[in-house]
């Protein structure tokens, strides 16, 4: 995309996954400037691009204009994708999911509102930063986990529930002093996303 980008700096595709690729690495002043970029170019995602943009300012701790950039952007995201984003299902307690369930529209709302204000660590700014963390862990479990179904699968459940791990494990990087919790939880999951064999 760099490469495509230096040729042909006004295709707004190549600029826009330039830029979401960039925010996804957590190079949020890079990201965004293709981002903008790509705002300026035709035949792109407005919304897609708009939502990676407000993931850049969340990122780089610039939680008013990541506010702003978010309310804009939900204003004019498709339905669809929308209930994504305001899906408490895997957050939230039993009891707020079955009554979020039963209501809708304008009390669907409102109640949504005070979920998150209860939720919010500073109040007295207009930025809520736990909802705005929210959209990040959605839209980072569309992208990293939505590739084989779709909007993610049982991975993308498990990161909009905790959040970003506390060490990342492979083959070439083990850890082998786990506390023997995390091991329990590692099996529990593995078996419900693969089955016991």
């Amino acid at each position: 995309y760099e490469q495509h980008a230096l040729i042909n700096p006004r295709f707004g595709p190549n600029l826009a996954e330039l830029g979401i690729g960039r925010v996804l690495e957590g190079d949020w002043r890079k990201g965004r400037r293709a981002l903008y970029q790509a705002l300026m170019a035709d035949g792109i995602d407005d919304v897609a691009v708009t939502m990676a943009l407000g993931i850049s300012y969340l990122g780089d701790g610039q939680f008013d204009q990541a506010h702003e950039t978010f309310s804009q952007v939900m204003d004019v995201m498709p339905e669809e994708e929308r209930a994504l984003y305001d899906d408490i299902s895997l957050i939230a307690a039993r009891r707020e999911v079955a009554y979020v369930a039963r209501i809708g529209g304008e009390q669907r709302r409102r109640f949504l509102e005070k979920f998150w204000t209860r939720r919010d660590p500073t109040p007295i700014t207009a930025a809520n930063e736990r909802q705005m963390e929210h959209y990040r862990r959605v839209w980072r479990s569309k992208h990293d986990y939505g590739v084989a179904k779709s909007p993610w699968d049982k991975r993308g459940e498990v990161y909009i529930r905790y959040g970003d791990p506390l060490h990342k494990m492979s083959s070439s990087n083990p850890n082998f002093k786990q506390p023997r919790g995390i091991d329990n939880i590692r099996e529990r999951m593995k078996n419900s996303i693969y089955g016991f064999n």
